[in-house]
């Protein structure tokens, strides 16, 4: 069985680690662009006339009501907001294309309850959002006390929401987020708590009010709240098998030149790490979907997608000879979280209750290569049999 060296072994992983850090990049170089496919600063009231989902309850029903805001761009110095509940239209109210509410016919300085401005997070690494700091903002129908009311919000943390349940499958997987707490403006008197999203502002989740009754969740939006993760799992699946076949076709040629040479690698180790390097990408996009699309697939597909990654991984470690050792941290993440899932009844969340055990196995594979195989041996059945393992 093939034997590579450590230089190769270190291209592998290396390799590896610049397929999510390139997205990050290329993502990086997005926002600062001209190009639209990532928005800098997007404004929620804009020309784009975007929408969010709310499954709302006032505490007067015995169920969940479908509230909806829509904006819809007038001009420079306007958008209409239109609020349904179970597609009742329920009121209008004005705001800036900024963000700012408006009272009768004047601008103020508040921002809705919906929405607030945040720095983007890539380009400030969450500078400007630090825990004290505070927005003045306006509950334009209601729904945490008398329409129009004022209201201070003020930063408590940040962190990241993990939502769970199928019905935010829209969301796609955790959100860089922030928890706020809410006071009456004219007294200071603690009013509700809230999640807004680190990366848009928008409110996700909101739970309070007057009668402390009010919970208010975000479930769907066509506003740019994932446009990061979409764009670097796009970036993800276009740069990793770009480099994957250029270094095929690298090691593939025995070339005069001397820096290229050194790529060369006879047939046998030239396709085993070639489906390292395939490993080394489906492990990448196994943890970017553990993380940031956990929950369009569910419990079922995502136990799938690890399942077949697992057996891709033991198939390779059968054919050259590999300790199946190295499916344990693989299995142990799927076990351990079917566990809290099945038994327990936890929320379904996977890096809340396993981490990494694919990307364990692939580097511990990628350390294998380098040594001679110890399959079969033994004086034994029972020592053979053993030796596939340990």
């Amino acid at each position: 069985m093939p034997e590579l060296n450590w230089k190769t072994r270190f291209l592998i992983i290396i390799v590896t680690v610049t397929i999510f850090v390139m997205s990050l990049v290329i993502n990086q170089i997005l926002i600062v662009s001209p190009s639209k496919l990532n928005e800098k600063d997007p404004y929620f009231f804009d020309q784009n006339d975007y929408y969010a989902s709310f499954y709302f309850n006032n505490g007067s029903y015995n169920h969940e009501q479908s509230l909806v805001i829509q904006s819809t761009y007038l001009n420079n110095t306007h958008s209409n907001v239109c609020i349904t509940i179970d597609d009742t239209i329920e009121d209008y109210f004005l705001v800036h294309p900024d963000g700012y509410v408006y009272r009768e016919k004047y601008l103020t300085s508040n921002y809705s309850l919906f929405w607030i401005f945040v720095p983007n997070l890539l380009t400030t690494l969450g500078q400007g959002l630090e825990p004290g700091k505070r927005y003045n903002i306006t509950d334009p129908i209601g729904i945490l006390g008398e329409i129009n009311s004022n209201y201070v919000l003020i930063i408590d943390r940040k962190g990241v929401y993990w939502p769970y349940e199928q019905r935010f499958s829209n969301l796609l997987g955790a959100q860089a987020s922030f928890d706020v707490t809410i006071y009456n403006k004219s007294d200071m008197v603690k009013i509700a708590t809230a999640t807004y999203d680190q990366t848009t502002g928008n409110i996700e989740i909101l739970e309070g009010g007057i009668n402390q009754q009010i919970s208010l969740f975000l479930y769907e939006t066509n506003f740019p709240i994932s446009r990061n993760r979409i764009n670097q799992m796009w970036i993800a699946w276009i740069y990793g098998p770009i480099i994957i076949v250029l270094l095929y076709l690298l090691m593939r040629y025995d070339w005069k030149n001397k820096f290229l040479s050194k790529f060369h690698l006879n047939s046998e180790k030239r396709n085993l790490t070639t489906l390292l390097l395939i490993g080394g990408f489906l492990s990448v996009i196994i943890e970017m979907v553990d993380i940031w699309f956990y929950i369009p697939l569910g419990f079922l597909g995502n136990i799938l997608i690890h399942t077949i990654f697992t057996i891709s991984i033991g198939i390779l470690c059968y054919f050259y000879r590999y300790k199946l050792a190295a499916l344990f941290p693989s299995i142990l993440e799927i076990l351990f979280v079917m566990a809290i899932f099945l038994v327990e009844g936890e929320p379904y969340v996977p890096h809340l209750t396993a981490f990494m055990g694919s990307t364990i196995t692939f580097l511990w594979i990628v350390f294998a290569t380098g040594k001679p195989s110890t399959w079969n041996e033994g004086k034994t059945k029972l020592g053979k049999f053993l030796s596939k393992f340990i």
